[in-house]
């Protein structure tokens, strides 16, 4: 926990300062603009107006799909960081052909099982109201990356 409260707070420092050097950087350019007598033909270096956050962050979008009537309702929100389960439980492969065994296996998870598990459909274990059907109703939730 004292390294994502570190993370951010290294990102926030190092956004603060970017975009001030972007800033002096513009006010410099413009006052060689004005104190320039002769014209290079080339356009002015403009700093780029990406910030550290838009970077090393990004947007998920947090779905909820009402079970009965299929409505969909999404909210999104920004991320500097995710915390993505390294192990998971799966089902064997004997398992999900046969679906007789009732046996589970640990895997070790490449990013993109972490991934995969992380913006798989799950449903809620209490019902959330859905204004489609003015009701409170079971809920799959989803989350998927907006940027």
């Amino acid at each position: 926990h004292d390294a994502q409260e570190f993370y951010h707070a290294f990102i926030d420092g190092l956004d603060t300062d970017v975009l001030s050097f972007q800033k002096a950087l513009r006010s410099m350019q413009q006052t060689i603009k004005y104190k320039s007598q002769i014209s290079t033909g080339s356009p002015p270096v403009t700093p780029s107006q990406s910030s550290i956050k838009d970077i090393f962050g990004g947007s998920l979008r947090s779905v909820l799909i009402c079970d009965q009537c299929g409505c969909k309702r999404s909210q999104i929100e920004s991320f500097l960081n995710l915390s993505l389960p390294l192990k998971k439980e799966v089902l064997s492969e004997s398992e999900a052909a046969t679906r007789e065994k009732m046996t589970t296996r640990k895997e070790t998870s490449n990013i993109n099982a972490c991934l995969k598990h992380f913006t798989d459909p799950e449903t809620l274990s209490d019902p959330i109201y859905c204004p489609s059907c003015n009701k409170k109703t079971n809920t799959l939730k989803q989350n998927t990356f907006a940027k």
